[in-house]
């Protein structure tokens, strides 16, 4: 499921959008609204889960702008993707936006269709970066095993490789056919 957190200091605009994404329903997901960068921060920090997508309004009133605020919740939750909602004549911190590492910036008021469709291609490109990761551990893997002699050595970068994959708990298991007994190796 992906999490969606949006931050805007206008409660109707925020409440609203949180509203017609809920309904439009785009792809399985949890949106989270809230109104300051403070409790936006708490929200990251205090989730058992991660956000994937922060929808971030770039004049937030008294305290830090968007951008910073975009750049605060990427360092505490990297694999996430930030859209920043820009005013209309305001392309400059949409530049500043894209420059800082967003994913995209959208100037108000926008079509709620073409942030769906955002959405969608930001989900996309999540999923891919994902697979791309995994198969490039798997890839190193397959190198390590392929350069190992002894049945310990390939079992160690087993494990080892699906704690790098994110399993919290990786434990193969050998039968030793001397005498019948099995041999666990475990990490994480």
């Amino acid at each position: 499921m992906v999490r969606i957190l949006i931050l805007d200091d206008d409660p109707l605009f925020g409440q609203t959008l949180r509203d017609r994404l809920r309904r439009k329903r785009p792809f399985p997901c949890e949106i989270v609204y809230v109104e300051t960068a403070e409790t936006a921060v708490a929200q990251v920090q205090n989730s058992d889960e991660p956000f994937h997508i922060f929808l971030i309004d770039q004049r937030l009133g008294p305290g830090p702008d968007g951008i910073a605020v975009m750049e605060q919740l990427g360092g505490l939750n990297p694999q996430a993707d930030a859209i920043i909602f820009t005013g209309l004549n305001d392309l400059e911190s949409g530049l500043r936006a894209i420059q800082a590492g967003a994913y995209r910036f959208l100037t108000k008021p926008f079509d709620t269709e073409e942030l769906i469709w955002i959405l969608r291609t930001v989900v996309e490109h999540q999923r891919m970066r994902y697979e791309r990761d995994w198969l490039r551990i798997l890839n190193g893997i397959s190198q390590e095993i392929q350069q190992s002699l002894l049945a310990d050595e390939i079992a160690r970068h087993l494990v080892a490789g699906g704690v790098q994959l994110g399993y919290e708990r990786v434990r193969v298991w050998r039968l030793c056919p001397a005498n019948t007994h099995l041999r666990s190796l475990q990490f994480g």
